[in-house]
């Protein structure tokens, strides 16, 4: 693959054959593009989840929520949410395009067909995929800060010398001259991170502090 805008895409060989260009490229689990958009991951992560949509109101009759509703969040849902840390969109197209799934899901579900997006995922309990992503990136940059996540060791950030301000691990935002950077985990989330209230940031466990945070962020994610 061929990365950069200003990349010249020589020929690369290994024993004296010329080695195959790529557009894209999956790398465990998730696929990477010349452009590093994520579009391509997005498309075949929404594509099959709607299959799977498709099959389940094929194989269930019922449109309770009873039903419906576990079904999704244990088969449909995890599909949208795997690595999200790493491909979290930006563009409004692709967040309305992963938030189609279950706007169209939870539409089919009896009596609330006719509720507004927003009033059926209060109905049901469920957050918008939006609202969990960036709960799933605040829990990322604690992993990485408490030097849970094996990826500590590739990131660089520093800490805000201002003890009087807010809590004691808020971060340093770098600078970015380009969108690749200006959306990636540890500049798109600073700001999200550095207001967390001191009491949940402090938190040495991070069951108590998955928690704390969903408490703050008024979130249900059961």
């Amino acid at each position: 693959m061929h990365f950069g805008s200003t990349n010249t895409r020589q020929p690369y060989y290994f024993e004296l054959q010329q080695i195959e260009t790529h557009s894209t490229e999956r790398d465990l689990g998730v696929i990477f593009d010349e452009h590093i958009s994520f579009q391509s991951h997005i498309d075949s992560i929404v594509n099959r989840a709607r299959r799977l949509t498709c099959m389940m109101f094929r194989s269930f009759y019922s449109r309770s929520p009873s039903v419906i509703v576990p079904i999704y969040k244990t088969l449909i849902r995890p599909l949208l949410e795997y690595a999200t840390a790493v491909w979290n969109p930006h563009q409004l197209k692709q967040v309305k395009q992963v938030e189609s799934v279950q706007r169209y899901i939870t539409k089919r579900i009896l009596k609330y067909s006719n509720a507004s997006y927003d009033e059926r995922l209060r109905i049901l309990h469920i957050p918008s995929l939006e609202a969990r992503r960036k709960y799933f990136d605040l829990v990322e940059i604690y992993k990485v800060v408490n030097k849970l996540s094996f990826v500590d060791n590739n990131l660089s950030y520093s800490f805000v010398n201002r003890p009087s301000r807010g809590h004691v691990f808020r971060i340093r935002c770098c600078k970015y001259t380009r969108n690749v950077r200006k959306f990636a985990l540890f500049v798109r989330a600073i700001n999200a991170w550095n207001i967390i209230p001191s009491y949940i940031v402090n938190e040495t466990q991070l069951p108590v502090f998955k928690r704390l945070l969903c408490t703050y962020l008024n979130l249900n994610l059961t």
